[in-house]
């Protein structure tokens, strides 16, 4: 069923919203993975927040321990955000993002700060 023909069903707007909540949740979700995929490729330490000992300890045992992810040795390490990985994708791994785009990911953020 498409999001237009929910109205015909539901008058209250109580089932199109969370229709409409679900897929700005996801989408934003899938493009923030999407860019942070982006900056393991280039280098797997871009997606992290902060170059601390957690994160330096992790790498030792991934190494040690030959682990496929760093978060296999700790799971409490911190990825930078969905703003912050657009920056890093764009002014560390060179990659170009129009405005058109870059536009339409800022609505999309504000989207998502809304419903959360």
């Amino acid at each position: 069923m498409y999001y237009e023909e929910m109205y015909l069903l539901d008058k209250s707007g109580s089932e199109r919203y969370l229709v409409l909540k679900d897929a700005v949740l996801a989408i934003h979700h899938g493009i923030e993975i999407l860019f942070k995929e982006v900056l393991v490729k280039n280098n797997e330490i871009l997606v992290f927040s902060d170059i601390d000992k957690k994160l330096k300890n992790a790498f030792v045992e991934k190494r040690q321990r030959n682990l496929d992810s760093l978060f296999e040795a700790d799971q409490s390490l911190h990825t930078v955000a969905f703003n912050e990985a657009i920056d890093r994708v764009q002014k560390v791994c060179g990659f170009a993002i129009n405005n058109q785009f870059s536009e339409k990911l800022t609505k999309l953020q504000e989207y998502r700060n809304q419903i959360t």
